[in-house]
């Protein structure tokens, strides 16, 4: 059966990867060009060893609702605010953004103190943020991530 594989955003003919159909003079590096010929194999739930396809979920859980713990985004950065304290600040969208792992959200922080030192460096600010105003929570299954209420 032919189908085309909206996550590895390719075509696919029983389970087997399917080169792209772009122009050889195109040099493209799609994932049909570089994996063509490749199975779309299930691999094995690393919680339940049930079998499932990694390269449609970009996790080593098979999705089951029984892993929603080990899959879904636990931490948050919070902010230290002079008015309201510690707070989630980060978004994407109107909504507070989570991260799946704790060293995830430290390289953002890292990240972002990194990129205030640099354009203090430059004189594109006057100071850089401070990482004692920055620290990571984890959110018990169910908690809400800490956001600012309206002012």
């Amino acid at each position: 059966m032919s189908e085309f594989n909206y996550s590895l955003q390719c075509w696919t003919v029983d389970g087997i990867i399917q080169r792209c159909g772009h122009p050889e003079a195109m040099g493209c590096e799609c994932y049909g060009r570089l994996h063509e010929g490749e199975k779309i194999a299930p691999d094995s739930c690393e919680e339940c060893g049930k079998g499932y396809n990694r390269a449609e979920t970009d996790s080593d859980y098979c999705g089951d609702a029984c892993h929603a713990k080990a899959t879904a985004p636990r931490f948050e950065v919070l902010t230290n605010t002079f008015c309201t304290g510690w707070v989630n600040l980060w978004t994407e969208g109107d909504e507070p953004h989570l991260f799946s792992t704790e060293a995830e959200a430290q390289a953002e922080i890292d990240d972002l103190i990194k990129d205030t030192e640099q354009a203090t460096a430059v004189g594109d600010m006057s100071e850089a943020y401070d990482c004692e105003d920055y620290r990571i929570n984890e959110l018990e299954p169910g908690e809400s991530p800490t956001i600012q209420s309206e002012v």
